[in-house]
């Protein structure tokens, strides 16, 4: 039989090693973090960066909870593509902004569920991910890379 303290020392080492196993976020500015989507995946489209009015038109966000941000969406219109980054100034506003992405999704698919049905897998498969005060969206084909690219940042 185990003694108590050879018991606790296994515990002990088990929570470490999988302490240690965690991943680690990586923190980076929003641009950066819309440039390694860029780069990283083939779009369909081409995509422009857009200004903070259309940013708040189009996602409702308001700009004064955010740090920084870089949103990219689909140049002709003709694709549901896009790239949201948004750095919030708490994470109580990246939880609101994450709402915002999800209805962004949502309005897209309203949008283009007649127009081009083609883009609802696009939409089906939107990436939403929201790591502490940092809030992002990833609109493509190849939404597993999207969510590989973005899942490790704050």
């Amino acid at each position: 039989m185990l003694k108590r303290t050879t018991v606790f020392a296994l515990l002990l080492t088990l929570l470490l090693v999988l302490g240690g196993c965690t991943s680690k976020l990586k923190s980076a500015p929003a641009p950066e973090i819309a440039d390694k989507v860029l780069e990283g995946i083939a779009f369909e489209d081409e995509l422009m960066e857009v200004d903070g009015r259309v940013v708040e038109e189009y996602y409702g966000i308001e700009l004064s909870n955010v740090k920084e941000y870089a949103v990219y969406m689909s140049a002709s219109g003709a694709t549901a593509e896009e790239i949201a980054i948004f750095q919030a100034s708490s994470e109580d506003a990246a939880k609101k902004i994450e709402e915002a992405l999800a209805s962004r999704v949502n309005d897209l698919k309203i949008g283009f569920e007649n127009y081009v049905p083609a883009e609802m897998t696009k939409l089906g498969n939107a990436v939403i991910i929201r790591n502490g005060s940092t809030a992002m969206l990833v609109i493509a084909n190849d939404h597993e890379a999207a969510r590989g690219i973005v899942k490790d940042y704050k």
